[in-house]
């Protein structure tokens, strides 16, 4: 109980899913990929979820989506990533479904969940602003080398004129 306070304190994010018709082995696998990531997957009794959010002091979470069987996938670091990663696995086990989640202590429906796991992750991003700052620095080198060419040709043209008078 203590465990699951603390990781709903300290989680920056938190996605509910619902396991249902998960073996075991796919259940390690997944587990499996979301530890690579540093993401936490807890089963715990939904009563148990409850009293820990509210020791956390977190909103309620609605009772359509404490429904059936339900993990929750704690990220620390990256909001984004842990719904990601469930998002991606769910594709290949249909029987994992998102169910919403909790971000910075506010409530994310099911739908707004999935327009998450659909954004670009953080590496992507940030090659992404790297890309768009050095665009402009290549076009500038380009355009300097291309005038330093053309002087070079004039000064070279210039010299040869010189040299057959």
């Amino acid at each position: 109980m203590k465990s699951l306070d603390e990781k709903f304190g300290k989680a920056q994010a938190v996605y509910f899913a619902d396991y249902r018709g998960l073996s075991v082995k796919e259940m390690g696998e997944l587990r499996a990929k979301l530890r690579e990531q540093g993401v936490e997957y807890q089963v715990a009794k939904k009563t148990l979820m409850k009293l820990s959010m509210k020791n956390a002091k977190l909103p309620d979470v609605p009772e359509e989506l404490m429904q059936g069987p339900v993990g929750a996938a704690f990220g620390y670091e990256d909001v984004v990533a842990p719904v990601k990663l469930l998002h991606e696995y769910a594709k290949s086990a249909e029987s994992l479904e998102i169910l919403g989640g909790l971000v910075d202590g506010k409530f994310v429906s099911k739908a707004e969940a999935k327009s998450l796991a659909l954004l670009p992750s953080r590496d992507e991003l940030y090659a992404k602003m790297v890309g768009s700052m050095k665009s402009p620095i290549s076009g500038l080198h380009g355009v300097l080398h291309g005038v330093l060419r053309s002087f070079v040709g004039v000064l070279k043209a210039h010299g040869d004129k010189q040299g057959s008078n």
